[in-house]
């Protein structure tokens, strides 16, 4: 919080005007399909309902969220995009207005005068599982790929210094092998074996050397999504999969890594008696949810259960070794940034 990081104003001011430029362009394009008001407005989403399935004509696809009109969010627009191009012009859209408003546009505003930095804070309160939350800008979401690689290219190294990232290695995987016991899965870590390959092989019953990039990112999408709880019918809705392909998939995990099921059954009976979860370090959780009669309330309240201890426990490592990691620094001409 007090090193602060630098960016750059006038790369993301050419930025900036780039991206205006290719809105304008868009909102011309949508105007060869569909001529628009002058005071139509994009930004709406009553006006793009009326445009999309009043004057186009298109398909409905499901309610908005309070009910009283259709839904225009991505999932449908992205579903739209095969009867017509404007919903993909409006998506294109709505992603650069978003990179504007989010990034472009606010980051600036948050540049010290003092040092020219920004200076995000920290919290480890403001998220249940004990993560470290950023806010006032958040900054542990800064876009990757795509436009908004450039938004993380405009963030600068000074002083001939360089940016060093590091990450752990899968390590709620690896929190979860040792929670568990799983002996699977605590074999696979000891010997270094990919455990997106281990889990893939066994899903698709091939060798792991026969798994292809494309099979190695379903098992590691099961992998993460038994963590997180995931239900077949996200999963299938997350792979562009049968509903039967997901409940299968799901199977074959827990068949192959029976100690994960059994651990997970156990967190859920433990937490249903006494009301909490506990991570390592002994962050408490409350699940009241898990004495629910409904299921809907009930299948979440045991997805946060499990997923705490995993998630808590794993930032609990990140924040000792961030920890460690400040005190033998103090050797060497370089400073913590971000988490």
């Amino acid at each position: 919080e007090q090193a602060g990081i630098y960016l750059s104003r006038q790369k993301l001011a050419n930025l900036g005007l780039s991206v205006d430029d290719q809105i304008n362009h868009l909102i011309a394009e949508i105007n060869l399909h569909v001529e628009l008001d002058k005071d139509f407005n994009l930004n709406s989403p009553r006006q793009v309902e009326e445009l999309l399935f009043g004057r186009l004509q298109l398909p409905t696809q499901k309610k908005s969220a309070a009910r009283t009109s259709f839904s225009t969010d991505q999932e449908v627009l992205e579903l739209l995009t095969k009867w017509h191009p404007v919903p993909k012009l409006i998506l294109r859209y709505r992603e650069l207005v978003k990179l504007k408003t989010t990034y472009i546009d606010a980051l600036p505003m948050y540049i010290s005068t003092n040092d020219g930095r920004i200076h995000t804070s920290f919290s480890q309160i403001s998220t249940a599982t004990g993560r470290l939350a950023s806010s006032d800008p958040n900054l542990q979401n800064i876009p990757v790929v795509g436009d908004g690689a450039q938004v993380r290219a405009a963030f600068e190294a000074q002083d001939e210094n360089i940016f060093l990232s590091v990450d752990y290695s899968q390590i709620e995987l690896r929190v979860l092998a040792y929670l568990s016991g799983d002996p699977v899965l605590l074999d696979a870590f000891r010997q270094g074996i990919d455990i997106h390959t281990l889990t893939a092989s066994s899903l698709f019953d091939v060798a792991p050397f026969a798994v292809n990039h494309e099979m190695r990112q379903i098992g590691k999408r099961i992998n993460f999504s038994v963590l997180y709880g995931l239900t077949p019918y996200s999963l299938s809705k997350d792979l562009k999969i049968s509903l039967i392909d997901a409940k299968k998939y799901i199977v074959k995990f827990f068949a192959q890594y029976p100690g994960v099921q059994k651990w997970m059954d156990e967190i859920v009976k433990n937490a249903t008696e006494c009301g909490y979860v506990k991570t390592l370090g002994g962050r408490r959780r409350y699940v009241p949810g898990l004495r629910e009669k409904n299921k809907n309330l009930y299948d979440a309240a045991k997805r946060i259960a499990i997923n705490t201890v995993v998630q808590g426990t794993a930032a609990e490592l990140v924040k000792k070794g961030m920890l460690d990691l400040a005190g033998s620094l103090k050797k060497y001409d370089a400073q913590m940034l971000l988490q």
